[in-house]
């Protein structure tokens, strides 16, 4: 029987003009209204393309796009991301007019706070987390009004760390996204009518910065749907502002109506009236059961005398409850914090009860793994010297920190530490004297294209441009529209071609093709966002049955990044800034022309520093050349080799297995690795295509995004468990200052920890058991005051004695 929605429900769905606050509490239906949403929107007309649904997790996201397919015809066509997700695709879809490299890497936290070391930015009582955090809060409060200006020093530094290795951070995604989108920013006239409807999920948790993104692409909307659970708001600590986004959703958006889900589908009325008890105490909305629900289990709550003792307790508990039938991976160790998970793992390890740990499920932060991915992000891109500095560390190849101060030095010459694990770098002594020899005694062809998208595989190329420079004269050109077989779709917006021009004008693609690779034969080859360009080449030309044969390949954007200082690397800003008679216009040849002009900028400032260079790369050379090689060799497979069988290749040939092979478990860390990029794995893309998108899966993947308990209990904090949901929830350590923390409660966060104990509550449907301990290092302990929020006057909780 299909489950119909509620009344409730129904209203929601059905308004599909209005702008929408949903208070939708734990357990009511909230995915299931949203997907039935998209089906009723998608088929009242409106193009699937056109609804955009943003989760807080890339776990939900999948979630929310397999309940879409139950419902809604053409769902792979909405568009489902994550915040960070959907920042990534709007800036990496838009990257020459914003001004970065198309392949530009997404540096996580723990990168970030690497090269925070690196740089040496963290003093005194400062460590490199905290400096991070507050490069992170300053960037999201000047992102109206940019860096310039009064901004510390140490904070412009990692930002030029940054910009060296075509890298964002988190708050970069934002940034850049924010500041595209704004009204007459580089981005607002092609993203302003993209999508009619909008819904957004979590939005309890959202920086008022990320709400500014959202409202800039809802400007046109017929509706906008800002849901959460308020009462959930863990994330203040963070910069969530709840209160604030509500505030302006209502100024931006006249007119919102809010509506309430409140009926729970999902737990026992013994875990809603204890839930409701906790809610209340704060002002929050309760949930109401419906009238099928079962009274269910009592609560139970456990006194043990020490830490030890609890955690003992909890593991004869899954034990017990596992006897009468429950399945490991329906159960969930809930804590504070992580060191109270950590003590509760040793007791489940002891009674050799299977489970996950806190260390386990900070999957992508390990070590053994993020090494690993250093050497798969720099395959992808050549100018990631951040990735390559923890490669060079493990396994050690004889470079040591005063190697890597002295090309630190070097960079006022234009050279990078990324540069000494290039054999081009080798083969003629510099990186840039190919260019400078090409430009001024052979051939160089400077090209661009206009593409419908991003997937080499897939996409096609709308219009091929090019200059033939010979001897440093510009003595032909090459301008033809191609004629796509499928439509440009929303690419129009990018390059303005539509498809009743290129239907009229455009050419043959294989003709068109086969006639450029004779124009480029035997000359270097030079763009502005080149190695985007190339891969689109070489794809198309791949498709059509066209040899192709470039030769070597030189970016203006990373020379520009290198020699000139400026704020803004767009093609647009260095014309304006350097006064060029061509200005370009996104348009394949207007762009050829402009890069042929910053061409002849860079050239000198390269050639003035080439001696310096070739002294420090002869000295240099017999460390870095074994590694270099190597490094080539794997990067040749890149469009050939899937990332699984490329990594196990580069694991092996690293010498990683062989450097972790005596420590069991972080070589079970790189089996899991290597099948999480086999599950990840998406064949309809090219092996390079897949292997970016599993990076970027990496870096923007929160830890609930890859939980497969195969059977195992998990034990995590109660942070890490927002999304998720068990049969039976196992809340440890409720003693005083562990829940609420000492520090949040001495922060003035109390009412935050109250949110974070309804977080916890709410994670169980049918049972739970909430323990405490009496005694920590010899010294007594009081029990949590939370606890009287699970102790009703009636028999629905039970107090278990101590052992």
């Amino acid at each position: 029987m299909t489950k119909r929605p509620t009344p409730a429900q129904e209203v929601f769905i059905s308004c599909l003009e209005r702008h929408i606050l949903l208070q939708a509490s734990v357990g009511t239906g909230k995915t299931f209204a949203l997907a039935h949403r998209v089906a009723r929107a998608v088929s009242s007309g409106i193009p699937p393309e056109r609804v955009l649904c943003v989760t807080f997790t890339n776990r939900a996201a999948r979630e929310m796009s397999e309940r879409i397919a139950l419902y809604c015809p053409g769902s792979e066509r909405v568009v489902t991301k994550t915040f960070h997700g959907l920042c990534a695709w709007i800036l990496r879809l838009g990257a020459r007019k914003v001004g970065l490299p198309q392949d530009f890497v997404i540096v996580d936290d723990d990168d970030a706070q690497e090269i925070v070391r690196q740089l040496r930015l963290a003093r005194g009582e400062e460590g490199s987390r905290q400096v991070y955090q507050k490069f992170h809060d300053l960037k999201l409060k000047a992102r109206g009004r940019g860096l310039d200006g009064d901004v510390p020093e140490d904070l412009k530094r990692y930002q030029a760390e940054l910009r060296s290795i075509g890298g964002l951070d988190f708050a970069d995604l934002i940034v850049e996204t924010s500041r595209a989108l704004a009204p007459g920013g580089p981005l607002w006239g092609d993203w302003r009518d993209r999508f009619a409807l909008i819904q957004v999920d979590e939005m309890q948790d959202t920086h008022l910065a990320e709400y500014e993104i959202i409202a800039r692409l809802a400007s046109h909307a017929q509706s906008l749907v800002l849901v959460g659970d308020f009462d959930q708001t863990i994330y203040e600590w963070r910069g969530s502002t709840p209160d604030q986004v509500i505030s302006r959703f209502r100024k931006d958006f006249p007119g919102v109506e809010r509506m309430t889900f409140t009926e729970n589908h999902r737990s026992t009325r013994t875990l809603l009236e204890a839930a409701r008890r906790v809610v209340t105490s704060f002002g929050g909305t309760p949930s109401e059961p419906v009238s099928s629900a079962v009274q269910g289990e009592p609560i139970v709550i456990h006194g043990a005398n020490d830490e030890r003792a609890e955690a003992l307790w909890v593991a004869q508990t899954i034990q017990s409850l596992h006897r009468e039938g429950i399945p490991y991976d329906k159960m969930g160790v809930l804590c504070r914090t992580n060191n109270r998970a950590t003590i509760i793992s040793e007791g489940l390890q002891d009674r050799r009860v299977p489970h996950l740990t806190v260390e386990t499920y900070e999957f992508f932060r390990r070590q053994e793994v993020k090494d690993v991915m250093a050497y798969l992000r720099f395959l992808l891109n050549p100018e990631d010297s951040a990735s390559l500095r923890r490669m060079l560390r493990r396994p050690g190849r004889g470079i040591g920190e005063a190697t890597l101060e002295a090309v630190e030095r070097m960079q006022s010459t234009g050279l990078r530490l990324a540069d000494l694990a290039s054999m081009d770098t080798f083969a003629v002594g510099d990186p840039f004297l190919r260019l400078i020899e090409a430009f001024d005694h052979d051939t160089v062809v400077i090209f661009d294209c206009e593409t419908t998208g991003l997937n080499p595989a897939e996409d096609e190329i709308v219009e091929l441009a090019a200059y033939k420079v010979r001897q440093g004269q510009h003595v032909d050109i090459f301008q033809k529209l191609l004629r796509p077989a499928k439509s440009v779709g929303f690419s129009q917006h990018i390059h303005g071609l539509s498809d009743e021009l290129l239907q009229a004008q455009g050419e043959d693609p294989r003709r068109v093709l086969t006639e450029f690779a004779e124009f480029v034969q035997g000359a270097l080859l030079v763009g502005h966002n080149a190695r985007f360009d190339l891969n689109m080449l070489q794809g198309a030309a791949a498709r059509y049955g066209v040899r192709m044969i470039p030769g070597h390949l030189y970016d203006t954007l990373t020379l520009a990044r290198r020699f000139i200082e400026v704020r803004s690397y767009r093609l647009e800003d260095l014309a304006a800034q350097l006064r060029f008679e061509e200005m370009p216009t996104h348009r394949a040849q207007a762009d050829v022309a402009a890069t042929f002009s910053l061409l002849k900028v860079l050239l000198p400032l390269a050639r003035k520093e080439l001696q310096a260079r070739q002294e420090f790369i002869r000295r240099v050379r017999p460390q870095f050349m074994e590694f270099a090689y190597l490094i080539s060799e794997w990067r040749e497979l890149l469009p050939r080799v899937r990332p699984a069988q490329l990594m196990e290749k580069v694991v092996r040939e690293s010498g990683l297995a062989a450097y972790y092979t005596k420590e069991p478990r972080r070589m079970e860390n790189l089996r899991e690795l290597y099948r999480t990029a086999l599950s990840h794995d998406d064949l309809r893309l090219s092996p390079m295509q897949a292997l970016e998108s599993f990076t970027n899966f990496a870096a923007l993947a929160r830890n609930i995004d890859r939980l497969d308990l195969e059977g195992k209990v998990v034990c995590i904090t109660v942070h890490q468990a927002k999304g998720l949901e068990f049969d039976v929830v196992l809340l440890a350590g409720l003693s005083e200052w562990d829940f609420p923390n000492y520090g949040a409660v001495k922060d003035g966060r109390e009412l935050e920890e109250r949110r974070l104990f309804y977080v916890a509550v709410t994670r169980a449907k049918e049972r739970l058991f909430v323990s405490y301990f009496r005694h920590k290092s010899g010294k007594p302990r009081s029990e949590s005051p939370y606890l009287r929020f699970l102790r009703a006057p009636s028999p629905s909780t039970m107090r278990a004695g101590a052992p």
